[in-house]
């Protein structure tokens, strides 16, 4: 299905951004494409150091002198299919990290983006049209993940991303069910859309698609992040997690991973579907 790269944006902090990230990385990297022994060649990277959700979840770690582990940017940059790197938009450095990144022989990149505009990214090649250009020729077709919340400002996020990437780019719109109820959205599809354009008749123009990431327990969800753990290890009995935590990440992520599926990244074996489909079903009888 070709070689993508996938931005993970929001229009500010806290909505959820990084968690989508880290499902989707998990779900790349966990699920072969039907035809595949192994799951694809993710480049993954985290462009919000200071915090580096995705990088102390999902990167390659050694244990310092009291026995944590904790993440290595050294093996991960030796290691990139395995690990994450990050890296700062605010940098040359970071920049030419992103820009360099087009050379890789990855099936996927990931890019874990800073909360608000993607102004630094224009930085990369000195503008945005370059940096979108350059993706293309090095035959990657782009999707934008934007991570949206039930407020007016989110929903308004829609519309300025297609004029940013342009109408070639694939869209995703994820709603996250842990902030608000479906219904709550009014400003993306409901009374209130015509104030900020419509925002789901712009995306379904553009052959968009909306998916919805369910909702963790907090406390649940409070533990892995503090714990700088994968969903999937999280969910697996070899895990730290006793069963009640491990059965409620396990069901939270085959929902996620069947409605990540939705975006339609990669063709998937039987199995895979007959999963998705099973979760799908869950889903509604709740």
């Amino acid at each position: 299905m070709g070689k993508k790269a996938i931005f993970v944006v929001s229009e500010k902090g806290g909505v959820g951004k990084s968690t989508v990230a880290k499902a989707l990385l998990d779900h790349l990297r966990r699920i072969p494409a039907a035809g595949n022994d192994e799951p694809s060649h993710v480049l993954a990277f985290d462009l919000q150091p200071k915090v580096n959700q995705l990088g102390n979840a999902y990167g390659l770690k050694i244990a310092d002198a009291n026995g944590k582990e904790t993440y290595s940017s050294s093996l991960n940059k030796m290691n990139p299919f395995m690990g994450v790197i990050s890296a700062s938009l605010e940098d040359d450095n970071g920049r030419e990290i992103v820009g360099d990144s087009l050379e890789s022989k990855a099936d996927f990149l990931l890019f874990d983006l800073p909360g608000g505009k993607t102004d630094n990214l224009k930085e990369v090649f000195g503008k945005l049209s370059t940096l979108i250009t350059q993706i293309k020729v090095a035959g990657y077709d782009i999707v934008v993940v934007m991570v949206l919340s039930f407020l007016k400002a989110s929903a308004v996020e829609v519309g300025e991303a297609v004029a940013v990437w342009g109408e070639d780019a694939r869209y995703v719109a994820v709603l996250n069910l842990g902030l608000a109820e479906r219904e709550q959205f009014i400003f993306f599809d409901g009374e209130r859309a015509d104030q900020v354009g419509y925002p789901a008749k712009r995306l379904e123009e553009v052959g968009g698609v909306v998916i919805e990431m369910p909702k963790l327990q907090a406390s649940t969800y409070a533990e892995l992040d503090a714990d700088e753990i994968s969903f999937s290890l999280a969910a697996s009995s070899d895990g730290p997690y006793k069963r009640t935590k491990r059965v409620r990440v396990q069901d939270w992520l085959e929902v996620m991973d069947s409605e990540i599926a939705k975006i339609g990244l990669e063709k998937y074996s039987v199995d895979s579907l007959k999963a998705f489909e099973a979760a799908q079903q869950k889903k509604a009888s709740k």
